[in-house]
Order: structure tokens, then sequence, then C-alpha cells
């Protein structure tokens, strides 16, 4: 983010909206407050919904975890700030914020712990002093509007993604596909600032480096991808990783073009299987019966003329698989691919590197990506 506001389409019933910012150097827990000063502003971060071009909703949350509880706060449904559960992140410099967006309320995460929640039934009242104050309808309205845009404010220097959420998607039972549009925020485009390295011998293994690091830019950077006709390739990629129901548990591989453009990405685990604007299903009972019970699982992900497989190579079953057929604007969209990457995944799963990938220089037996 290189502006001080940043607009956005995105469709946030559908996504999650993830937001990668830095802890400061130097911070005060307890500052100083008046009547309009809450936070120390170069902690907090806003964001506006929109719907339609009109604001439907706006939160505000902060890096840090404040003495007196001024952490977060939902405007359309909290009359005070909300103290986060425990300082985010654990402290730590990176911090990967996810706020989702369903039909109960409203959840926002630090790396993977919640740190505030928000029914929409349960918008604040205050009747005190004098002062009468009700969030509820107002709450109640945030959760039954469908915003399509976000304006991030006082976010320069961090990074934002989209992620499409696990769990409350509306799918049509007949295809398996998304019904509401995927998001039209253009697409980054990956630097090429580092060579290629030539093909290596087929069969070695390499970690599952996480591209979503500074050294590789966030997943901008083309030298930590690997280099693969996914549309022509029969054997596709090919990993051995744990397999696991939650959102911290998916598998997720991004698609580039051989230029580096975003075209969309892959999550999948044993509660589902989403590929960006095109696929959003249950996880069949016969792959979550196959994998392994216990350490990692091996499958094998590949789109061989626009046909998605998913295997799973179980010892008691043999081969398993989910199978969709892309078409139309997906088809088209994704017979583009030409590189690939991971992203928030665990150093302990590792890939097959066989005779039709080409490596990024960044990726390595040591993940100077920083897995």
């Amino acid at each position: 983010i290189t502006a001080n506001t940043l607009r956005l389409k995105l469709p946030i019933r559908d996504f999650l909206l993830q937001i990668k910012s830095f802890l400061p150097d130097d911070f005060n827990v307890n500052p100083v407050y008046n009547e309009t000063v809450r936070t120390d502003k170069s902690t907090t971060m806003m964001a506006v919904l929109l719907e339609k071009e009109v604001e439907v909703g706006r939160m505000f949350w902060n890096t840090i975890k404040y003495t007196r509880g001024y952490d977060v706060f939902t405007q359309q449904c909290d009359v005070f700030y909300t103290a986060y559960n425990s300082f985010p992140c654990g402290r730590r410099k990176e911090q990967v914020w996810s706020w989702r967006f369903d039909r109960y309320g409203l959840e926002l995460t630090c790396d993977g712990e919640v740190q505030y929640w928000q029914k929409w039934s349960e918008g604040d009242v205050l009747n005190q002093a004098g002062v009468a104050l009700n969030r509820r309808e107002s709450c109640k309205r945030l959760g039954r509007s469908h915003p399509d845009e976000v304006v991030l404010k006082f976010m320069q220097g961090a990074y934002v993604r989209a992620v499409p959420r696990v769990g409350e998607l509306v799918i049509e039972p007949s295809t398996g596909l998304i019904t509401t549009p995927h998001m039209t925020t253009p697409s980054p485009t990956l630097s090429t600032t580092s060579p290629i390295p030539g093909l290596m011998e087929f069969g070695w293994d390499f970690p599952t480096c996480d591209c979503w690091t500074a050294e590789c830019g966030y997943c901008t950077f083309l030298n930590c991808t690997v280099k693969l006709d996914l549309f022509n390739s029969d054997t596709g990629i090919i990993v051995r990783s744990e397999l696991g129901w939650g959102q911290k548990s998916m598998n997720s591989i991004a698609l580039f073009t051989e230029d580096g453009e975003s075209v969309g990405n892959l999550q999948w685990g044993l509660a589902g299987i989403y590929m960006a604007g095109c696929i959003g299903c249950r996880t069949p009972s016969k792959i979550r019966r196959a994998r392994a019970p216990i350490g990692p699982t091996s499958w094998s992900f590949s789109m061989k003329e626009g046909v998605v497989r998913i295997k799973v190579f179980s010892m008691g079953t043999g081969e398993v698989q989910f199978t969709q057929r892309l078409k139309g604007e997906c088809l088209e969209r994704y017979s583009r691919v030409r590189r690939f990457a991971f992203y928030s995944s665990r150093c302990g799963g590792r890939f097959t590197l066989h005779d039709d990938m080409v490596l990024g220089e960044m990726v390595s037996h040591f993940c100077l990506a920083n897995c």
C-alpha cells in the first residue's frame, strides 16, 4: 500500500480481508487521552465498507494492545472501543490481520488468534448519566448489508490481499460454483529482477516455502515462483503435507501467468476446496478418508486442458481424486497459468521437482524465501 488511502473492489462476504502490518519499534501502551483522542494514530488502521457507493460500515483497530483497552471498534455496533484478548500476534514484528464478515457477525484475528468478535444481533446499548446510545439496529443493518468496496486508511507501507473464505460461501449444489463474482481488484504483477536457473533433474524434493515474506515481496517477486505450464502438464504439482480442518491448515498455491500477473489461487483442506472465482465446495468424504492417519499426506494438483484434479494417494485405498472441468471465463482465465508459488504454508510440506518445472532462484532446499 503506497498511499494513505486505498480503495478496492471487494465483496467482503466472500473473502477474508487480510492486512500485513508491522509492530512499531517504539510505542506507548498508555498514552495521555482526551475527549477526542482515543488511540495513538500511528498505530491505528481503518477500513470503510461501501455498498453501491454508500458507506455502510467502519472498523478501526490497532497494531498494539492498549492498557485502557482502546484497541478495536466497529462504529455501527460498538459504543466504546473493545480490548483485545491478548497482545496481538504475540508481539511479533510482522502481523497478519484477517477480517471475516459473514451472516452471523464480524471477526478479527491476528496470525490466526481471535482478538475481536461482534454478533450482528448484539450491538451495544448505553443508558447512563443522561446519555442514551443504541447500536442494535445499526449493527443489524450492517449485518444485512453486502459491501462491494473497501476503503483502507492509515496503512501506508502495509500489504493487503483477499483470501477466499472457508465456511459460509453460497454454493450452487448442481455445479459447485461460487455464485458471487470474484474480486475485480487489478492483479499485481511480479517483478523480474533476477534470472531463472535452468531445469534440474527429476524427482528432487523442496520445501513448500511461503512466498508471503519480505524477501519475496509478499508474493510479488518472479524469482520466488516455479515455472510450470499447468494447462499442459500431465503431472501437475505433487505435494506431501499435513491436511487439516481449519483456515490455518489450508494448502494454498498462488497461480501466475508467464509474466507474473496474478491469475488466482487454489486453497484446499479437509473442510473445502476453493479456486478463486470458480470453485467453492466441501471436500468429498472419499478425499477426507484417504488422508494419512498420522503425519503428512501425498497429493497432487493439476489442470490439464482445463480439468481441475486433486489426487490423494493413500496406502489403503490407492488413488482418490476430486475432478471438475472449468468452463467459460474460468477456463479462459486459468488456461494462462504458467507459474506457481506456495503461500500461508508450513515448513513441513514438500513438493517434487520434475522435468516440466524451472525453479526461481529463491526456491531452495533451505527456504531462502523464509518458510
